[in-house]
């Protein structure tokens, strides 16, 4: 699952003071993208939300890796077609763009309300897929509902106003990537653990102000890239770093010359029992 800071809600005010001033005087922003995986969350702090960052934190197009990547519909995402990975788009984005259409044009209520039953009965489906307590019917049925649904209000414009058909053509651009996660059980219909892992570091840079250099974002990506990796393995961030820092002092202030003992999905079990326990 993957994510970048949204321009809104989620954006990072990282101050480059080697970076020419805007034309409103400003310095320039940098964004802090995220990407997490079943064994590891990468934060990677960058001047922009382009695709050569999504490059750089998934590997090139020359490199064999390919995947499935659950996110928001924010166009430097296109490029993973050609990265050879898997879109799979993020149904909270698709519902919060209906909500928002409803929001501005009070005629809409019927249109969101069956809108989003339709996409609460597509959860509750996934969620008892996922549970076990059925084979995937159910969830066939509730996107077979909003496939049709959705025909019917594309074959009819006429009966929408122009806020909604804007949101149903972006889910018929999107259906394929929509339904992804249907046959992939691992990918779940929203990439909301990735806007989840984001959250700390939102409210941290509200708090901070952000970082004030290039070589300090860059530093705190990487920190919150080992504490949120730790915390996913519910190991203790301070226990956790320090056996490490003990390591390193060990190795005469270096990185030890493995760090294989501390990757969580290789460590052995007495390491890791010892890292989830407090701080020594």
């Amino acid at each position: 699952m993957c994510d970048s800071t949204d321009p809104r809600e989620r954006r990072k005010s990282l101050l480059d003071p080697d970076a020419p001033e805007r034309p409103d005087g400003r310095r320039r922003r940098w964004w802090l993208w995220v990407a997490k995986a079943s064994d590891a969350t990468i934060f990677v702090a960058a001047p922009s939300r382009a695709a050569k960052v999504l490059e750089a934190l998934l590997g090139s197009a020359d490199e064999a890796t390919s995947g499935v990547v659950c996110s928001d519909m924010y166009a430097a995402y296109g490029c993973l077609d050609q990265l050879r990975f898997t879109h799979a788009w993020c149904w909270a984005h698709v519902r919060r763009h209906i909500m928002r259409a409803a929001a501005s044009v009070a005629a809409l209520g019927p249109w969101r309300d069956a809108w989003l039953a339709d996409i609460a009965a597509m959860y509750a489906a996934w969620h008892a897929r996922r549970a076990g307590t059925d084979d995937g019917s159910a969830l066939s049925a509730a996107l077979g509902a909003m496939r049709a649904r959705l025909d019917a209000q594309v074959t009819e414009p006429d009966l929408l106003v122009p806020r909604a058909h804007k949101v149903i053509t972006m889910i018929e651009g999107h259906w394929d990537g929509l339904v992804t996660f249907a046959s992939h059980e691992e990918i779940a219909p929203d990439n909301n653990a990735a806007e989840r892992v984001l959250r700390p570091e939102v409210l941290l840079r509200k708090n901070c102000g952000g970082s004030g250099a290039p070589w300090a974002a860059e530093l705190a990506a990487n920190a919150f890239s080992v504490i949120a990796t730790a915390s996913q393995w519910d190991l203790n961030p301070l226990s956790y770093l320090h056996a490490y820092l003990s390591a390193c002092a060990e190795a005469g202030g270096k990185a030890p010359g493995s760090i294989a003992r501390f990757l969580p999905w290789s460590a052995d079990a007495e390491d890791l029992v010892s890292w989830r326990a407090p701080p020594p």
